[in-house]
């Protein structure tokens, strides 16, 4: 059991079992004591990773060998550190050159609890890290919480309400008090006779407060965050179950946190990963440069007698990587940790194919000639160093040195001049396949004598046994070695761009984000995938930041500072984007980064190349916390992680890089393209619903509760209720939950053909918001009013000179609070309708159920009594008859239809007169949308989507996004509008700020 293991206990696993704690690796059932384990639980890579065991441990393959072993471990403490482990192997009595027994350990002898054994018949490990102890476990530690910005305005609000509801309360207190004064001086036989209890001490003062206190609680709908988290779940559903969020083969989005889903509707900058996010991530080799000689994969494909040149490359190619075969009915594939390494192999398969990787060998064929070469030593790559070196031991006895890097890395490593025709020539194919947007990788390597490769080796093993600053001592060995390299060429790998990612990049321009990309790429290459997805047109000014030094980045900034005023002072908008490599990012972000950010954000776009990990999280942390805004990270690998969970907003694409990106986002999508539609139609519309449902329920309850406050001017303040016993606590859970919980997910203020047409309706949607200061006066002043109304009107009919019952009397209290409920329930579901603007039939039946549970709720009140009459229980004191006096009364009908028409006749005018002069965006695009329908469908009046019968929408809401060269401007942006198949610029949509059919 894991719960029993301990450091230096002995664990045999077998193919498939997970590792129990962190171990160090012994013996394998392969000879060359190695192994593979998969690691998708800890890092999301489903790629194989090997482990090597030690020669002095690999010949215990039995259990009384391996009980046999004798020793000590010393290592590092525990940590978090997944992919670094120092330590050292003291093995007694080994048969070993290495004085006193003593091995170095690495992260390659190292088992991680939590990860699997795959393709190896068994294994044994000695525990380092158990329980708590292990690397895992050091993990597990409580990200941040991620909160959506709508929480400081409900909190603002709900402040808002208690001030409100204290204010009551205060008034009540202080009136009441003056009238208990008045009554006992006025009224005193009534308090003489029991008819009312006046108590003025500090005991009445307490009860008088205590009654206030409850009755004006109501102020807060504590339901509020109830009916909140409910809608939240239900919206994500709805992003679920969206088919056009789903891949080509029917894979839903993923949603990990829906309390982030209104802000999706507020973003304003976007920061992209390139590889795998922009692009497929589906690496093809498509040519090979070989000195001033360019081949297509397949022109090497007809090559039947290569060069030794040739032959070289490809064994460079074929050795220098970490695949791993295997053959499974008949046919070899390659697993690999980096999918170039994948795509190199699979390009030069038809002339030399790997078979078999071990420690200690590679087996290959070589144009069908089985080839074995004996592998010495391995640098592997790493971002820092960006090149990886395998040293070998040929067929011939010969010991060469094969290396492999990024360009700006390998060339100055090479033993030729700069002015060498080869290095001349492939350096301008480098040049011409960045310009293509392709990846690009030099190859090189060099001969070793026996000697240079024995001092070599004895440097790098005293290096590696290092227990201080090991990884620092290999890298100066490394460093030194890695020189004087033989060019061999170089590679051209095409990592295509998604479907409609241009078209999506255009799209979120067009509705007034910045998008930024932030590539570990080499600069040409991430310029060029900028101009293929449209973030960087072809024809705009690139400024770029490259210094390596302080005062080169220095003058580079002055001088970009320079065209950035001269545009501001010129009042032309600044068309240019800015190109900053990760050397030079570094040194801004210690020495200037807000002078950084100020040109960053007075250009169009950004790129940010040659990054690395922490420093894209960095930029992030920069933008969101000097400029305020909401961000939003968008990645698909492990390197991604750190700005996804820096964003306020991290959405993950489930790619080949693993899963640990979809992991720790926010929201997981498939494609990139689904961006765009996450923003714009589920952010709008989440932000719309919540928003209004949050105000709408304040409003409700203000309403409910402030013609309580004045009815204390009838009761003398005595705490009696103005409504039913049962109206109370049922108000918020029962009589006014459905509609405001069916607008949450259900409205739609404009129509999704529209939100698709017009990108710049995103912006709109944070000012149509009600979280503007005179909405919400607005709101509130609303609410007072319909509360005067009705309660005037009420007043009128039971203040003694009113209609009489079927009975011949005036209406009695139990009456005047039924009917009051009715009213004041007629009054706030009329409200909801009229801000509704997407009607279904659940809408329509949610607000006729509200109304039928109240007329129900008189029934069944009126039934318990009569029960209670019948078995001589307790009788609540409601008179028997109240509901049919009430239904048989003429005047009770006409006020309960006078009263809420009254009430809301300013919201209908102030409605109309917005419409007709003053209309927004989101009316411009709904009366578009509803001519649209009318020419198109004569003889339906405009139809919405989502009524019973509705015709396809296939004419007016187009798949593929196009922009228009010309459009009117909208009214809240210059960006051109997007148009619908067969639109022409010269017939552009009607702009918004102006009605349909001006």
């Amino acid at each position: 059991m894991t719960m029993d293991l301990t450091p230096g206990d002995i664990v045999f696993l077998k193919k498939g079992d997970k590792v129990p704690a962190d171990l160090v690796l012994l013996s394998t059932s392969y000879e060359d004591g190695n192994c593979f384990i998969e690691t998708s639980e800890l890092d999301g890579e489903t790629s194989l990773k090997r482990r090597n065991g030690l020669p002095a441990t690999m010949h215990a393959s039995t259990p009384a060998q391996v009980t046999q072993l004798a020793g000590r471990i010393q290592c590092e403490l525990p940590n978090e550190n997944l992919h670094k482990f120092e330590g050292v192997l003291y093995v007694q009595g080994a048969d070993t050159a290495v004085p006193d027994g003593a091995h170095s350990l690495s992260s390659s002898q190292l088992l991680l609890r939590g990860s699997f054994l795959r393709n190896t018949d068994y294994c044994y490990g000695v525990v380092v890290y158990a329980g708590v102890e292990t690397k895992i476990f050091k993990n597990l530690k409580q990200g941040g919480l991620k909160f959506s910005t709508m929480e400081d305005k409900v909190n603002t609000v709900v402040s808002l309400a208690f001030a409100y509801n204290a204010l009551m309360l205060v008034v009540s207190m202080i009136l009441g008090q003056q009238r208990i004064a008045d009554v006992q001086k006025a009224s005193w036989y009534l308090q003489a006779a029991g008819y009312v209890d006046l108590d003025g001490t500090a005991s009445g003062l307490l009860e008088m407060f205590m009654n206030a206190f409850i009755l004006y609680s109501y102020t807060i709908p504590v339901s509020l965050f109830v009916i909140i988290e409910a809608v939240r779940v239900i919206q994500r559903q709805f992003m679920v179950w969206d088919d056009e969020l789903k891949s080509v083969n029917g894979r839903p989005m993923r949603v990990n946190n829906s309390n982030l889903n209104e802000d999706l509707s507020v973003v304003e900058y976007v920061f992209s990963d390139k590889t795998g996010t922009l692009t497929r991530n589906e690496m093809v080799l498509v040519k090979v440069c070989l000195g001033d000689m360019v081949t297509s994969v397949a022109e090497l494909l007809g090559i039947k007698q290569p060069t030794d040149a040739m032959r070289q490359l490809w064994r460079c190619i074929l050795l220098c990587n970490s695949a791993i075969p295997s053959t499974e009915n008949g046919e070899v594939t390659y697993e690999s940790q980096s999918p170039d390494e994948i795509a190199l192999l699979n390009g030069i398969r038809a002339h030399v194919q790997l078979v078999q990787r071990t420690k200690n060998t590679v087996r290959f064929t070589e144009l069908g000639v089985p080839v074995e070469v004996t592998i010495l030593a391995v640098l592997e790559f790493n971002s820092d160093r960006k090149r990886m070196t395998v040293v070998v031991r040929d067929e011939t006895g010969t010991v060469v040195a094969y290396c492999k890097g990024a360009d700006n890395i390998m060339v100055p490593r090479l033993r030729c001049p700069a002015t060498d025709p080869a290095l001349v020539a492939t350096t301008r194919h480098l040049h011409d396949f960045s310009e293509q947007g392709l990846r690009t990788l030099v190859f090189a390597a060099k001969p070793l004598a026996n000697d240079a490769y024995a001092r070599f080796q004895a440097q790098l093993d005293d290096a590696a046994r290092a227990l201080d600053d090991r990884d620092a001592r290999v890298a100066r060995v490394a460093d030194h070695y890695e020189r004087g390299f033989d060019l061999l060429g170089a590679s051209a790998i095409e990592d295509r761009l998604q479907d409609q990612v241009p078209e999506t990049i255009e799209a979120l321009l067009a509705s007034g984000i910045r998008v930024w990309l932030l590539t570990g790429d080499k600069t040409e290459t991430a310029v060029n995938i900028g101009h293929s997805c449209r973030l960087v047109p072809r024809d705009m000014t690139i400024l770029r930041i490259d210094a390596p030094t302080l005062p080169d980045l220095a003058e580079q900034m002055a001088r970009c500072w320079d065209v950035v005023a001269a545009a501001a002072e010129g009042g032309d908008q600044l068309r240019c984007a800015l190109v900053v490599t990760g050397d030079a990012l570094a040194m801004a972000l210690e020495t200037c980064p807000r002078e950084l950010l100020a040109i960053a954000t007075a250009c169009m776009s950004v790129i940010c190349a040659r990054v690395s990990p922490i420093q894209k999280a960095l930029v992030v942390r920069l933008v969101k916390t000097e400029l305020g805004v909401t961000t939003l990270s968008i990645g698909d690998g492990a390197n991604d992680v750190s700005m996804i969970q820096e964003a306020h907003i991290g959405v993950g694409i489930e790619g080949v890089e693993g899963a640990q990106a979809v992991r720790a986002a926010d929201f997981a999508i498939v494609e990139f393209r689904a961006l765009l539609r996450l923003l714009s139609v589920h952010g709008r519309y989440s932000l719309q619903r919540l928003s209004y449902l949050v105000v709408y329920s304040f409003y409700k309850n203000i309403s409910f509760i402030t013609i309580q406050f004045l009815f204390g001017f009838w009761n003398i303040w005595s705490g009696s209720t103005n409504y039913s016993a049962w109206m109370m606590p049922y108000w918020n859970v029962l009589y006014t939950f459905l509609p405001p919980f069916l607008y949450g997910f259900l409205d739609k203020d404009v129509p999704e053909s529209q939100l698709r047409r017009y990108p710049a309706a995103y912006m709109s949607a944070r000012d149509a918001s009600p979280w503007v200061w005179y909405r919400l006066v607005a709101w509130t002043v609303s609410s007072i009013w319909h509360t005067i109304v009705q309660w005037f009107g009420m007043y009128w009919l039971f203040d003694g000179t009113g209609a009489l019952t079927v009975s011949g009397f005036t209406g009695d209290v139990y009456q005047y609070q039924w009917l009051n409920g009715i009213t004041m329930l007629l009054i706030v579901t009329a409200k909801i309708a009229l801000q509704s603007h997407y009607w279904t039939w659940i809408t329509v039946a949610g607000l006729v159920i509200s109304l039928i549970l109240y007329v129900l709720t008189l029934g069944v009140v009126e039934g318990i009594t009569l029960s209670q009459l019948s078995t001589g229980g307790a009788i609540d004191n409601i008179p028997i008859g109240t509901n049919s006096a009430m239904y048989a009364t003429p005047a009770y009908w006409f006020v309960a239809a006078v009263i809420p028409v009254a009430a809301l006749l300013p919201d209908l005018a102030v409605a109309y007169w917005q419409a007709q002069f003053r209309p927004d965006d989101a009316t411009v695009l709904r009366e578009e949308h509803a001519q649209l329908m009318a020419r198109t469908y004569p003889d339906l009046a405009a139809v919405e989507p989502g009524m019973t019968k509705k015709p396809s929408l296939a004419a007016v809401a187009p798949a593929p996004i196009t922009i228009a060269s010309e459009g009117e401007a909208l009214k809240t942006t210059a960006l051109a509008p997007l148009l619908a198949p067969g639109a022409t610029a010269a017939s552009p949509p009607p702009r918004l700020g102006a009605r349909a059919g001006d």
